[in-house]
């Protein structure tokens, strides 16, 4: 499946590191770091089959995230494993835009041009990358791309701390992507799919089809009124119509840009505390089909996974996923 891949030769980053040795160990694993520590997962390959074999959250000051990885790589015996790092939403920018009509050779000249008053940091600091987005179905439609803009000297850091601890990092990823790769697991014809993430202080939709990546939208409000308006349900209520609304505008837009059905399926992904009254509700009120995500019914897991660890690790394992699209990830 197209993606996102190999940015890392894209912002030439083996000339900032060391070329690693070959990998010893089959598999691959994946990171990403916030304030707190990191969250690293790790997947084996046997048979043309993926196996989820752990998923954990190391907590550890920043300054300390070298020494923490090395000892999480030396204990579990992962030198030279070929690594994911998935990116935090707050470490890079993304844009949509029409594709630039220039040469691959021109694209980093224009696409700076182009995007040099959006950018919170210095152009010349700036890493560029860009995908595709799939075209409309329509006879005439003008080519979008999705541009990918983080710090070059922010990656060059966290990147050496990354080879320094063993692992062979080999491609950096966006959560979009990543989650791109959990629907899918889901699919099963044409008809396009919705993801739906509900934190307590944020939310956010993405639509794919056909494993392909079309919309995103981030809000920024979650779960928050309804667990604090628990016994509130008028309020509770008014809550659930917004976000019911803000979803048909998605699909709205999805069908008025692509000229494609809506979704047939919205997935929820997996909340510390399920409400199945949220999936009741907006079945109800958008008339299709939603459901509770649980990776433990999709993936072939060492170990089941809690809610906890699905809330906070989904776009990780969507991630790690990415690696090796050519094996099968269901059990």
């Amino acid at each position: 499946m197209e993606s996102f891949q190999h940015w890392m030769e894209k912002i030439r980053l083996p000339a900032w590191l060391p070329l690693s040795p070959p990998v010893a160990r089959s598999g691959f694993c994946g990171f990403c770091l916030d304030t707190q520590g990191f969250t690293i997962a790790y997947v084996s390959h046997k048979h043309h089959m993926l196996r989820l074999e752990s998923c954990e959250t190391i907590l550890c000051d920043p300054k300390d995230f070298k020494v923490a990885l090395s000892e999480w790589v030396k204990k579990n015996h992962m030198e030279n494993v070929a690594c994911t790092w998935l990116l935090q939403p707050e470490t890079y920018q993304l844009f949509t835009m029409e594709a630039l009509p220039v040469t691959p050779e021109e694209f980093q000249t224009a696409v700076r041009w182009k995007i040099k008053k959006l950018l919170s940091f210095p152009m010349d600091d700036a890493v560029i990358d860009s995908f595709p987005i799939p075209p409309a179905n329509t006879a005439e439609t003008k080519k979008t791309i999705s541009v990918i803009v983080s710090q070059a000297s922010y990656l060059n850091k966290i990147s050496e701390q990354i080879h320094a601890s063993g692992l062979n990092l080999t491609t950096i990823d966006i959560p979009e992507l990543g989650l791109r790769n959990i629907t899918s697991l889901y699919e099963q014809s044409e008809q396009s799919i919705a993801l739906v993430s509900l934190d307590n202080e944020s939310s956010s939709l993405m639509i794919t089809r056909q494993q392909e990546f079309y919309f995103f939208r981030r809000f920024d409000w979650g779960l928050e009124p309804i667990l604090d308006l628990i016994h509130d349900k008028e309020r509770t209520n008014q809550y659930l119509d917004r976000l019911a609304l803000e979803i048909q505008r998605s699909f709205d837009y999805f069908q008025s840009q692509w000229r494609y059905p809506a979704p047939t399926q919205i997935l929820l992904a997996p909340m510390q505390s399920p409400r199945t009254d949220l999936v009741a509700y907006l079945t109800k009120r958008l008339a299709v089909r939603v459901t509770l995500l649980d990776l433990n019914e999709t993936l072939n897991c060492k170990k089941p996974l809690t809610l906890t660890q699905q809330n906070q690790c989904l776009p990780l394992i969507g991630g790690v996923l990415r690696n090796e699209a050519k094996y099968d990830a269901t059990n």
